[in-house]
């Protein structure tokens, strides 16, 4: 059986890794699995069963287009061509699509050739955009307009998306006629949350299913005590120092800058506050760097030293305001260390209600009164944060639903 998985990047952020595990699993259950992908950092020699999609000038023109003519994924054109010939020799059972709106592939030639072959189609929702007439998370904008058509977009108004204007009803209107032209398409949610959207948008009369993210937990897990004891010597931490773990990407954002002053200006002297994944400009940012109990800690490619970061922490917080399914929330519970997030989206999911806590959004005298509590309760045995995370958010197991909705379709 050969399955073709279709994704803007591979081995990169969530979608590659979740690209890539998938592939994984599939080869450990038999299934030759192929990819293709518009970005990878990976040598050619070193991918197995690749295909690379379009070219740098290729992407920077879709990208210019895409803002002339207000729509994304309408170009690429020949890339695209190119693409369809390969699917033509490849002859998959299944495609499996993923991220499609990185400026690389023409949506609905893809989705017109896929109707034409009756081949199998799975779509994973990592976002809203298949559903929407442009837009990727029309929740933080609290936008329903996509369930009855996307006229008069919020977005266009304000300027925040230049692919919608005048065009967001069209491109809403292609994605259900081309959908809707596969006989045989599987919509994924990775959380219930998203999957009941979906169940709110063109894909109502779909086959609706939830297949989780999952993190690869001998990857993620409790470091060593030394490791730990290292990285806190290394960031200047007291022994008695409560660290609290924070992804600069949600706390830096325009949205959160009262919460996080919160946070900052409420913290006791033996709490520290440390942002990772901070960008180049962030780490140089006076602002930052001068702030009373702030560590800044930058982007971290490699997963056995962010496992060590999640490891050392005492707590994380995450205030995020849309999370499909938040893979950080994820991994720092799977290292052993609680997490404390906002109650919304699909990271409302992620959370047990036990070991790890959520709040209201935007509530964050809560979430700190939370920590406080997680801090007066600390315990040395992270076992029940870990083992809950093995039973809901295991790779290997969640994506071995994926092997099994392929082998149905072999067998229809």
């Amino acid at each position: 059986m050969k399955v073709l998985q279709i994704n803007a990047v591979d081995s990169i952020g969530s979608t590659g890794t979740i690209m890539s595990d998938i592939q994984d699993v599939c080869t450990r259950n038999g299934i030759e699995c192929h990819i293709a992908y518009s970005v990878t950092r990976r040598h050619k020699a070193d991918i197995l069963n690749g295909y690379h999609i379009g070219n740098w000038f290729d992407h920077k023109l879709h990208a210019l287009l895409s803002r002339i003519f207000r729509k994304q994924a309408y170009f690429s054109t020949i890339p695209t061509w190119f693409l369809l010939r390969y699917i033509d020799r490849l002859k998959p059972d299944v495609v499996h699509l993923h991220n499609l709106h990185a400026n690389y592939i023409n949506l609905n030639m893809l989705l017109k050739h896929l109707a034409k072959r009756d081949i199998a189609t799975v779509a994973t929702l990592h976002d809203n955009w298949f559903f929407t007439g442009g837009c990727y998370l029309p929740e933080l904008e609290h936008c329903t307009k996509w369930q009855t058509g996307c006229k008069d977009c919020p977005l266009n108004k304000k300027g925040y998306n230049r692919f919608l204007r005048n065009t967001s009803e069209q491109v809403l209107r292609d994605r259900k006629d081309y959908f809707n032209a596969i006989k045989r398409l599987t919509i994924v949610g990775v959380s219930d949350w998203m999957s009941g959207e979906a169940r709110k948008s063109i894909f109502r009369n779909a086959e609706i299913k939830t297949i989780r993210n999952g993190v690869r937990t001998d990857v993620f897990c409790p470091m060593p005590a030394d490791a730990r004891k290292e990285l806190r010597t290394k960031y200047s931490f007291n022994d008695s120092d409560f660290v609290i773990l924070a992804p600069a990407s949600k706390w830096l954002d325009p949205r959160n800058t009262d919460g996080f002053n919160y946070i900052v200006n409420n913290l006791k002297q033996d709490e520290v506050l440390v942002l990772y994944g901070c960008s180049n400009l962030q780490m140089k940012q006076k602002s930052l760097q001068h702030r009373n109990r702030l560590r800044l800690i930058p982007y971290i490619h490699n997963q056995a030293l962010l496992s060590t970061i999640y490891s050392m922490a005492d707590v994380m917080i995450n205030c995020t305001h849309m999370d499909t399914c938040s893979f950080i929330n994820i991994e720092c519970q799977a290292c052993g260390t609680p997490v404390v997030t906002f109650d919304n989206t699909g990271a409302a999911e992620t959370i047990d209600g036990k070991h790890s806590f959520s709040v209201l959004t935007e509530d964050y005298e809560h979430m700190l009164t939370i920590v406080r509590s997680i801090k007066q309760h600390t315990l040395d045995n992270v076992n029940p944060t870990v083992n809950n995370v093995k039973k809901q958010f295991n790779m290997s197991d969640n994506y071995k639903c994926y092997v099994e909705l392929y082998k149905n379709y072999r067998n229809i």
